[in-house]
């Protein structure tokens, strides 16, 4: 890969471009932590607003060890938020993907220029509400991916850990892909670890060589399931991941029906990846039952009821989807070398 530095005179900025504008990278050469950063925090960002201001204040208020911020935007375009955090946090390193090739492919990017030993996964609508220190992330020398316990606007716990889809049938319902153990249903932990499968992906500790040995996400998982498919692997490899119940987040992102057609690509693709063609044919027979179930339910409510009337289209896509869609020959959007 050929880079081409140059200062950015109104801004002080020193850019790297790739040579063939897949990206480009902005560090801000004052200012810069003399010492090398310990945790690169990275944040992928599509159309950000106010959110990912306050993402980043709540690094400034509870990071306490070395840390670098990266940005890896997806708006591929004008981004007057990206533009201001260029002033607010000048030490940000600011990816501009020229492409949006999804949430995985905007976080192996960021690893890719990451210096820290440790890598924190961030959604960009998440706040810290918890110190973050050397001793806590260096528990992931131990553990695969450390999770955060999540919380909601209000304060309420929101129970985000959930079982790998290795049996098909857990897929017919949301609750079914949820972890239902008691402390994790009810937020009441006894310990201060947790063995979980794994969690949603909107805050994660994990060390990045480890990242790195495992591949990075699955770039073929544009959104939605990529976080239990990197968790599978870290789990092949030996270790296990875990909720750390003092690592405390809030994260206000929840259901949306437009997020189905997305689970339904993860879902099948995961089966194929790891278990075979069988394996793929049983998830699809499922989530057909599942989305025919939930298509003859949202007709009828649809009757009395504008807002279900909104879901159909959804769920019709998403039933599409079961019945046509191939994940794995989606071909990953790569940075020529």
């Amino acid at each position: 890969m050929i880079y081409l530095w140059y200062i950015n005179e109104r801004t002080g900025h020193k850019v790297a471009s790739v040579t063939d504008t897949n990206f480009t990278v902005t560090r801000k050469l004052p200012n810069m932590p003399s010492e090398s950063p310990t945790l690169s925090c990275i944040i992928v960002t599509y159309h950000p607003g106010q959110e990912l201001i306050n993402c980043l204040r709540s690094l400034q208020d509870f990071v306490r060890c070395p840390y670098e911020v990266i940005i890896s935007d997806n708006t591929a375009g004008e981004s007057k938020t990206i533009d201001n955090i260029e002033g607010l946090f000048p030490n940000a390193i600011v990816i501009r993907n020229a492409v949006n090739a999804g949430f995985s492919y905007g976080n192996n990017r960021g690893a890719q220029q990451a210096l820290g030993r440790y890598l924190l996964l961030l959604n960009p609508d998440a706040e810290l509400l918890s110190p973050i220190t050397y001793e806590m992330i260096s528990n992931s020398d131990e553990y695969g991916i450390i999770a955060g316990v999540s919380e909601d606007s209000a304060g309420k716990y929101k129970r985000t850990a959930g079982r790998f889809p290795v049996k098909p049938i857990r897929a017919f319902s949301l609750t079914g892909r949820m972890d239902q153990r008691p402390d994790v249903v009810s937020g009441k932990f006894s310990n201060h670890f947790i063995d979980i499968d794994y969690n949603e992906g909107s805050c994660y500790l994990i060390r990045r060589d480890l990242f790195v040995s495992v591949g990075g996400f699955d770039e073929r998982i544009f959104l939605y399931g990529e976080d239990y498919e990197l968790s599978y692997r870290v789990a092949l490899s030996g270790r296990s991941n875990c909720l750390d119940t003092s690592l405390r987040y809030r994260h206000d992102g929840g259901y949306s029906d437009r997020r189905e057609p997305h689970i339904v690509n993860g879902l099948i693709y995961f089966s194929r990846k790891h278990f075979g063609l069988l394996q793929e044919v049983k998830m699809r027979s499922v989530l057909l039952a599942r989305y025919a179930v939930l298509l003859g339910i949202t007709l009828f409510k649809s009757i009395v009821s504008n807002k279900a009337r909104i879901r159909v289209p959804s769920v019709v896509r998403a039933l599409r989807n079961v019945l046509t869609a191939n994940p794995y020959l989606r071909k990953p959007f790569r940075v020529q070398d």
